[in-house]
């Protein structure tokens, strides 16, 4: 954190947002722990917990339902756009490696199901850092906190679809797909 805060003075500086200083800094601090014994490092998981707590809870106080009903369908169109989109396009490249025999088909759609995973925690720190405001912003933050949901849910989707693709004796149902996920 101490290495984060002083690297914020020099992205100051220089003009460039504090969330640039602290993924350098994170950079730098991942090269340090190759130091510490891979025991010790898994101590350090809480860590990690606890920042994403903080970066949830801190999308989800700037999460106003009112404000979602008011600009309406636009974030939700624009969420299921992209995450959709992404899916589609992440997959269909990748299901062109898989016919070159480079990666295997179950990998391929869970990589696809991966790539709608959007840093909630670098959006909100710029947006915070320059107090921006509009439209824009008011529309990226709902569509930033439903992106990590409708992610959730294709991952899980696919990951049932990727299981049963690996085990050619199970037979894929709905109920399989879309509802134990």
């Amino acid at each position: 954190m101490a290495i984060g805060l002083a690297l914020t003075r020099l992205a100051r500086l220089v003009g460039m947002p504090n969330v640039t200083a602290y993924l350098v800094a994170g950079l730098a601090m991942r090269y340090l722990m190759e130091l510490i014994s891979s025991t010790q490092f898994e101590h350090l998981e809480i860590v990690t917990n606890v920042a994403l707590g903080f970066i949830a809870f801190s999308i989800g106080s700037s999460f106003k339902l009112k404000h979602v009903k008011h600009i309406g369908k636009s974030v939700i169109v624009i969420t299921f756009a992209q995450a959709l989109v992404t899916v589609l396009l992440v997959d269909a490249s990748l299901v062109g490696l898989y016919f070159l025999n480079a990666i295997n088909l179950p990998a391929a759609l869970c990589l696809g199901a991966i790539a709608t995973a959007t840093a909630p925690a670098a959006t909100l720190m710029v947006v915070r850092q320059y107090k921006a405001r509009g439209i824009v912003t008011d529309t990226l933050l709902p569509v930033v906190a439903f992106d990590d949901a409708i992610g959730l849910v294709i991952f899980a989707i696919s990951l049932a679809v990727a299981k049963a693709l690996n085990n050619p004796d199970a037979t894929l149902t709905t109920t399989d797909v879309l509802l134990l996920p």
